[in-house]
């Protein structure tokens, strides 16, 4: 994980290893998982996705100053 100042806020960058896109998912109610995306889509101002060598991703999400972080 990354942390960087940018303009008027900052940027998270963590890597993933999956070779698969990130993508909001509607998981069923009773799912331990795929909720993550959805916190980072509500809290950010924007947020993408960039491929890495030696392979998977770097998902990042720029917080706005005064969003509350």
């Amino acid at each position: 994980m990354a942390l960087y100042p940018w303009r008027a806020g900052i940027v998270v960058d963590v890597w993933d290893p999956s070779p698969e896109p990130p993508k909001l998912l509607d998981p069923a109610w009773d799912e331990v998982g795929g909720r993550g995306l959805h916190l980072v889509n509500a809290v950010a101002a924007c947020w993408g996705y960039r491929w890495v060598k030696p392979g998977g991703k770097v998902v990042w999400a720029r917080l706005a100053e005064g969003s509350g972080w």
